[in-house]
C-alpha cells in the first residue's frame, strides 16, 4: 500500500513531531509513503523522513498540494500507485472557504482514483469546537484519538467514525524503560489567567514531592514554553533553590529524557503521554481552557477508569497524596495501559492497511 501523507502541522512542537513521524513510520511498513512536508523546517522534517520508505515529495517530485500543484498531483497518483491519502494527525480547526473548497477538490479527485481518504489520529470534539468552528473536510473514514471526539462526528450523521488511541503510544516499542528514579519532571504550556495563583500551587506541588524525597525538574519541549519555563524556574527558586531547570528543549533526539522519571506533571498532553509511554505516572494539570480540555477528552478514553484520578487543578491536588502512596500500583496500571493503547494503534493501521491494499 502506498500512501500520500499531507503534512500540516505544528513543527515546533515535539508532540507534533512524534505524531507525524509515528504514523509516517507505521505506514512505510506497508509500502512507500510520499511526505508532502512543503515548508517544514530541516529540523523537523529530518526525523519524519528518516525511514527508508519515506519520500520527501517536494524534493522527489517537485510539486506539493501545499503550492496548488492540482493537474501534477492528479498525474501522481495514477503513476505511483497511490491507495491511501492521509494528513497530519491532531486537531481538526477551522478551514477557510478557499482551503475548504481546495480540500473537495482534492476528495473529488482522490475519489475519481478511487483512493481512499482517511483522517487517523485526530480529534474534533465540543471542547476544541469551543475554540474555532471545525471543518469536517471530506475523508472517507475518521479515525479518532478520543471517543467524545467520536460521539461529537457521529452528532452530525458521519459514517465510517472510529476510535483510535492516541498515535504517540507508537512509540512505545522503541521506548527506552529504564529503573526509576525519585524525579518528578514538570513541564508547562503558559498559564494566562493567574499567575499568581499558579506559583502558589505550585509551591505547594514541590513541597509535597519534597516531603516524599522527589527531585523536581522543569522542563520544555515547545520551542515558545521556553521564556515562560524560565519564568517559572526564576520564581519557585526564590523558595526553593534546589529546582532543576533543564536548559535545552526536549526534542526527538533527546525524547528518552523521560526514561526512568517516576512522574510527569503538566498541561501539555504529548508530554504527559510520553510519560506514560516511559511508565511515568502522567499527572495533568487541567482547566476549562480549550487546550487542557483536549487532555480530559483523550484521559477519559486511555485511562477510562482513571481519567479524573490523574487529573489535578490549582484549586484541588489531594490526588497527587493518593499517587504518591501508591506509586508501585499505578506504575503497573499506567504501563499496562501503554502496552495495550500500543496494541490497539499497530492493529488499527494494519486494518486500515490492507483494506487500502484489498480495493
Amino acid at each position: 500500500m502506498n500512501a500520500y501523507f499531507l503534512c500540516a502541522t505544528q513543527s515546533s512542537n515535539l508532540g507534533d513531531l512524534l505524531i507525524n513521524k509515528m504514523l509516517i513510520d507505521e505506514l512505510c511498513k506497508y509500502g512507500f509513503v510520499f511526505v508532502d512536508c512543503y515548508n517544514i523546517p530541516l529540523e523537523f522534517k529530518k526525523y519524519i523522513l528518516e525511514n527508508n520508505n519515506a519520500v520527501d515529495v517536494y524534493n522527489a517530485k517537485g510539486f506539493s498540494i501545499k503550492k496548488g500543484n492540482i493537474a501534477k498531483f492528479n498525474f501522481f497518483l495514477k503513476e505511483n500507485d497511490i491507495q491511501c491519502f492521509t494528513q497530519s494527525p491532531g486537531p481538526l480547526g477551522k478551514l477557510s472557504r478557499k482551503y475548504s473548497i481546495y480540500f473537495k477538490l482534492i476528495s473529488l479527485i482522490l475519489k475519481f482514483h478511487k483512493i481512499k481518504y482517511f483522517l487517523i489520529g485526530n480529534c474534533c470534539s465540543r471542547a476544541i469546537a469551543l475554540k474555532e468552528k471545525i471543518s469536517i473536510d471530506y475523508a472517507n473514514a475518521y479515525y479518532l484519538r478520543s471517543k467524545s471526539s467520536q460521539k461529537y462526528l457521529l452528532s452530525y450523521h458521519i459514517k465510517n467514525v472510529n476510535y483510535i488511541p492516541d498515535i504517540a503510544f507508537l512509540y512505545r516499542n522503541k521506548a527506552i524503560i529504564s529503573k526509576k528514579n525519585k524525579i518528578a519532571a514538570l513541564c508547562f504550556r503558559e498559564i494566562k489567567s493567574d499567575y499568581n495563583s499558579f506559583i502558589k500551587w505550585l509551591q505547594q506541588i514541590v513541597s509535597l514531592l519534597k516531603a516524599y524525597d522527589y527531585q523536581i525538574e522543569l522542563i520544555y519541549q515547545v520551542a515558545t514554553d521556553k521564556d515562560f519555563t524560565y519564568k517559572v524556574h526564576e520564581d519557585i527558586s526564590k523558595r526553593f533553590k534546589d529546582i532543576s531547570l533543564k536548559n535545552n528543549i526536549i526534542w526527538y533526539d533527546n525524547i528518552n529524557y523521560y526514561s526512568g522519571k517516576a512522574m510527569i506533571i503538566s498541561n501539555r498532553l504529548h508530554s504527559l503521554l510520553l510519560g506514560a509511554i516511559h511508565n511515568a505516572i502522567p499527572i495533568a494539570l487541567c482547566d476549562n481552557s480549550p487546550e487542557t480540555l483536549k487532555i480530559n477528552d483523550v484521559y477519559n478514553s486511555v485511562f477510562p477508569d482513571k481519567s479524573s484520578y490523574l487529573q489535578i487543578s490549582i484549586n484541588s491536588y489531594s490526588n497527587l497524596h493518593h499517587i504518591i502512596k501508591n506509586y508501585e500500583s499505578m506504575e503497573e496500571y499506567v504501563a499496562c495501559i501503554a502496552d495495550n493503547n500500543s496494541s490497539l494503534c499497530h492493529n488499527m493501521i494494519n486494518e486500515i492497511a490492507h483494506y487500502c491494499s484489498a480495493i
